[in-house]
């Protein structure tokens, strides 16, 4: 990275000296919920390998937009003052611009992803100045993704029903539905999971409701019966996978049933909120999911007292349930499959 520097020699007295500075770019360990954070070091003529000015240092938030799961690289603070010899002299010094160039791969790793979905992609920037911090100024530049079309999409639905106990008929269900896709697939944009006619909702457990802008807020604070199961997914750009909580909502607006909030967390924070429908089938579709690589994506649900899901057939004796799900990727591309559920809880 370079950054274009004005150096204020003998401030307050109009002395300035224009300066370009290279520095460089660091991934750093981001806290929990953070999905990145970057550290910048600006080394001026002399601060290496004679420490006669001292590096420039600052460090870079990221934080995931929750309207379109974008990203906002914010700078907050940027230094003023440039030292030199210790802390004996202090050079007022203002940062006018600094170029970065992220690298796509680090440590053989991949680090940076394009979008899966083609068009214009833009970023927009806001800064402020310590001259005139109550006003802010806009820019933005764009490029544009093409051949989104080759990008491969086939995803695959798994589905797991009963457990001990709990395979007859009426029965409250435990169920766990997994979303898997391999890695380099266009993003997952539309997911729909139809029930079989064996398989039901247990209607009464809709009746107790998180308000969507407190599960928004802080969904741990949900009342617990709205609280259904859990979520967990996984995707090669974070280190460990996203664990949470499955929550029954207020519905959406516009619609009219409840809404499934997924509440996701560990090295990011990201909430996805599902809508309950019932045509073609009963089920549960989301729309316009994160267009980030999932490598799985899976729903557990509770049996038992308070449970979601239950049965009008007994497990063990009747055949597997037939699960029906339909996707679109952003690229464009769509798939459906169906699959048999794998019964969990029968005595041979």
């Amino acid at each position: 990275m370079t950054a274009n520097v004005t150096a204020h020699l003998l401030d307050p007295l109009p002395l300035t000296l224009p300066l370009t500075v290279d520095g460089s770019l660091y991934n750093l360990t981001a806290p929990a919920g953070e999905p990145a954070r970057f550290g910048i070091v600006l080394r001026p003529v002399g601060s290496d390998p004679l420490p006669v000015f001292q590096k420039i240092t600052q460090i870079s938030d990221v934080r995931l937009r929750q309207s379109d799961f974008g990203l906002d690289t914010v700078l907050a603070n940027i230094p003023r003052t440039a030292h030199a010899l210790g802390q004996a002299l202090s050079v007022p010094t203002d940062i006018n611009s600094m170029d970065i160039s992220l690298r796509g791969t680090v440590g053989g790793k991949g680090f940076m992803r394009k979008p899966t979905s083609c068009g214009t992609k833009t970023t927009r920037f806001t800064a402020d100045s310590y001259a005139n911090p109550d006003q802010q100024v806009t820019g933005q530049a764009s490029f544009v993704s093409t051949n989104c079309a080759a990008l491969p999409f086939s995803p695959h639905l798994s589905v797991g029903l009963g457990g001990p106990g709990a395979t007859g008929v009426g029965k409250t269900i435990p169920m766990t539905t997994a979303i898997a896709q391999g890695n380099g697939e266009a993003g997952l944009q539309n997911a729909q999971v139809l029930l079989p006619t064996a398989i039901g909702p247990n209607i009464s457990v809709l009746d107790t409701q998180c308000p969507l802008a407190r599960f928004r807020g802080d969904a741990t604070t949900c009342p617990a019966a709205s609280k259904v199961g859990t979520a967990t997914a996984s995707s090669p750009l974070l280190p460990s996978a996203l664990n949470g909580t499955v929550v029954i909502t207020t519905p959406l607006p516009g619609q009219p049933l409840p809404g499934l909030g997924v509440d996701l967390r560990g090295p990011l924070s990201l909430q996805v909120i599902g809508s309950f429908v019932f045509t073609p089938a009963l089920g549960n579709a989301f729309a316009d999911l994160p267009d980030i690589p999932i490598s799985t994506f899976k729903l557990r649900f509770h049996g038992g007292k308070g449970g979601l899901i239950s049965t009008g057939v007994n497990l063990c004796k009747a055949r597997p349930p037939l699960f029906r799900a339909d996707f679109a990727g952003w690229n464009g591309a769509t798939k459906s499959v169906g699959t048999k559920a794998q019964i969990s809880g029968c005595t041979t």
